[in-house]
């Protein structure tokens, strides 16, 4: 009896670690303001504005600005992770990282280009 206890209640403590660890992996999609003001971790879309794109070498990021799509916001980005080859050529940019200082700080981001295979309508 004493067995069957303790493998019940590593079992449950596993499933609560699990549980807990997927939690903390999602991250949610919010709007600019709300990244602005939650100081959480959160993904942000917006439309690359053109000719923003720039490597900062002091703060050793690239930079660029999005727009939001909902208000036309705009907000700048510093991109701290790898940087994708086609950044460039982006019309949307998806940016995982916290807000901080006036800057949204980019770890990883996302971007969707203009597909090659569009039909056009």
């Amino acid at each position: 009896m004493k067995r069957r206890l303790i493998v019940a209640a590593v079992l449950v403590a596993a499933a609560g670690v699990a549980a807990w660890a997927f939690a903390s992996a999602l991250t949610p999609y919010v709007p600019f303001e709300a990244a602005a003001s939650s100081g959480r971790h959160v993904q942000i879309i917006g439309q690359l504005v053109a000719d923003s794109v720039g490597h900062d070498v002091a703060l050793g990021a690239l930079l660029m600005t999005l727009r939001s799509p909902d208000t036309g916001a705009l907000m700048n980005v510093a991109l701290t992770g790898a940087v994708p080859q086609n950044i460039h050529h982006a019309t949307e940019v998806v940016a995982m990282g916290r807000y901080q200082d006036g800057v949204f700080w980019a770890r990883r981001v996302l971007v969707k280009c203009p597909s090659r295979y569009d039909r056009g309508g």
